[in-house]
């Protein structure tokens, strides 16, 4: 037994010295400016996570709401899975179908039920109106484009309302191209072209010591890290040529299939002059240095370009309690783009009873 106990001797320390270096690196990840999500203005019943996230005048019975990392073989990352039978009983005759698309902003993951979500303080009271939901977080106009040609067509909706502008920039910024897609610069190549990689990344995934070592001195570049991710001009005009491109293909396809589409430019927290706001753009730019300048200018590039849109770029600056970060919204933030839709929606319905 003696060979036992000599094993014993030799990996108690080493098991000892790798706890420790975990446990060490892991409070210097964690020892940023963490704060907890101020909740005093929502009701009781807007914090009860016991209710569904989707209510049923906005599709629930026809969204299954995946868990973990979900892919679609067209638009890429999916958390929301449609059933087109049910969308279309959904989707009466009787009703003013309207169809939400865009990226995590639109999906609304911060409300904690459906009483704060965009898309039912939107049509929330307007009894003739039905609508679903098929944002995606992380997508950019050419995810919901594709995802509009495949699904969104056959519902045949009085309106699609798309909400676009920040992730035009994310692959960019996390050092992509700016005609490639969030999820592919962040796992997918790396994924189908480096496969090896995908085990380093996710021993990194794992430990915080290896991610410390590895990715935050520069030593192994994964999409974990940003701060080091250099831009110039020429990438930034790009990514919003490319949107605006993405975006002149989509309104030819409404057209052509008499779909009323309405494209917002969504707010951003970039101008913004309130000290609660110039706190949150602080904080960020620890994590992203480059994200205001990148979001800054694109947006000018797009707006500039986009005689048609609907600008609410800077539709929650200088109003408290809008954002939890610089482009997802608080229950007021939310209430401020349900509005803005509410009233894109009475004005293409016409009457509403």
């Amino acid at each position: 037994m003696n060979w036992i106990r000599l094993i014993l001797i030799v990996s108690l320390p080493v098991f000892i010295t790798i706890l420790g270096l975990e446990f060490g690196a892991r409070l210097i990840l964690d020892s940023g400016d963490k704060r907890s999500r101020d909740y005093s203005d929502y009701l009781p019943k807007e914090l009860d996570k016991s209710l569904p996230f989707i209510a049923d005048h906005n599709g629930q019975k026809c969204i299954e709401l995946n868990l973990g990392f979900n892919w679609n073989q067209w638009w890429g990352f999916v958390n929301r899975d449609l059933d087109l039978e049910c969308a279309k009983q959904h989707f009466s005759g009787d009703t003013f179908n309207v169809v939400f698309m865009g990226g995590s902003a639109m999906f609304n993951r911060e409300a904690p039920n459906f009483h704060t979500t965009i898309d039912y303080l939107a049509i929330k009271d307007l009894k003739k109106v039905r609508s679903i939901n098929l944002a995606e977080s992380g997508a950019r106009h050419m995810n919901m484009s594709v995802r509009f040609q495949r699904e969104v067509t056959k519902l045949k909706p009085n309106l699609v309302i798309f909400f676009d502008g920040y992730n035009e920039f994310n692959s960019i910024s996390y050092g992509g191209s700016p005609e490639d897609d969030f999820y592919w610069t962040a796992s997918g190549k790396n994924r189908m072209l480096k496969p090896h990689r995908l085990y380093i990344d996710k021993a990194i995934e794992l430990s915080s010591f290896l991610e410390l070592a590895l990715v935050h001195t520069g030593l192994y570049k994964s999409s974990r890290n940003v701060s080091k991710v250099l831009l110039n001009e020429l990438e930034i005009e790009n990514s919003a040529l490319t949107y605006l491109n993405d975006k002149n293909v989509t309104q030819t396809l409404c057209i052509a299939l008499d779909i009323k589409c309405i494209f917002v430019i969504q707010p951003h927290i970039y101008g913004s002059g309130i000290d609660e706001h110039k706190d949150i753009i602080l904080r960020y730019s620890k994590k992203i240095p480059q994200n205001e300048m990148v979001i800054t200018n694109g947006y000018k590039i797009i707006l500039e370009g986009c005689d048609n849109c609907v600008d609410f770029s800077e539709g929650l600056n200088n109003i408290e309690k809008t954002f939890i970060d610089p482009v997802h919204f608080s229950k007021k933030g939310s209430m401020k783009v349900a509005n803005l839709f509410r009233e894109i929606i009475v004005r293409n319905m016409g009457t509403v009873n």
